[in-house]
């Protein structure tokens, strides 16, 4: 006996529906293929957050952003200090800017801060100033303080950030633009300082391909400002920065 095949004829409808269903499938794997390229060539920055503590300055240090931003940095190395022992301690503290027949002066702030971080009349001081009290503040633990000029904050993010090491750095409130504020003459060597607000002194703490975060002492912990914002604002200060590290690093 032979063995006879019965098989249901194919129509055009059918090729019609199996031509449909590859040309869908198609479209989905070009769609797939397309989202993990743009993905992967849009993201060139891995997301990175350093768990850094947080000090608020507004109740107590109303003008004390540098000595908190430093006293935080400290604290993430596990250096037992507060912020008024900084202060008190190893902050070098000069006379805020005031007249004196009919002419203002102060203090440097490159040199000390003018007034009183505690008050809200006080100004505020540069990387040199913070530099010196943390190396005081440091004192024989084995801890390296390291001021930094000219640096961008992608360089800081590279060669810091992403070696788990927070950077104290100037910028603005909000990272608004810098505009000129009060003048005053330093005394001795004459020389007048242009104030240029609203200053402030942040812990670069991570970054992203969209933002830059800090432990902004006025605001919160973590908080994201956009790159174009921050670099505008930190440039505007000279790219300033103060970094604390391990000594054998």
């Amino acid at each position: 006996p032979s063995l006879i095949l019965f098989a249901r004829p194919i129509t055009y409808e059918k090729i019609g529906s199996f031509i449909i269903l590859l040309a869908f499938a198609a479209f989905v794997g070009m769609a797939v293929y397309w989202c993990a390229y743009d993905a992967a060539t849009t993201r060139t920055t891995l997301p990175i957050l350093l768990n850094v503590p947080y000090i608020n300055q507004r109740a107590d240090y109303p003008t004390g952003c540098e000595s908190v931003s430093a006293v935080t940095a400290l604290r993430y190395l596990r250096v037992d200090i507060s912020v008024d022992t900084f202060i008190d301690d190893c902050l070098d503290i000069g006379a805020p800017p005031h007249y004196e027949d009919g002419i203002r002066y102060g203090c440097d702030p490159y040199e000390a801060f003018p007034g009183d971080p505690r008050s809200s009349k006080g100004y505020g001081c540069f990387s040199p100033v913070i530099e010196r009290a943390c190396i005081r503040a440091v004192g024989t633990q084995p801890y390296t303080v390291e001021r930094l000029s000219g640096l961008t904050l992608d360089d800081l993010c590279i060669r810091y950030i992403k070696n788990g090491i927070p950077v104290i750095v100037w910028a603005t409130i909000d990272m608004t633009a810098p505009s000129p504020g009060s003048t005053w003459i330093v005394r001795e060597p004459g020389r007048t300082i242009q104030w240029m607000t609203p200053m402030h002194c942040l812990l670069l703490v991570g970054y992203d391909d969209e933002n830059y975060y800090f432990n902004d002492p006025w605001r919160d912990a973590a908080v994201a400002y956009s790159r174009t914002d921050s670099a505008a604002a930190y440039d505007g200060f000279g790219r300033q920065a103060v970094v604390i590290y391990p000594a054998d690093v």
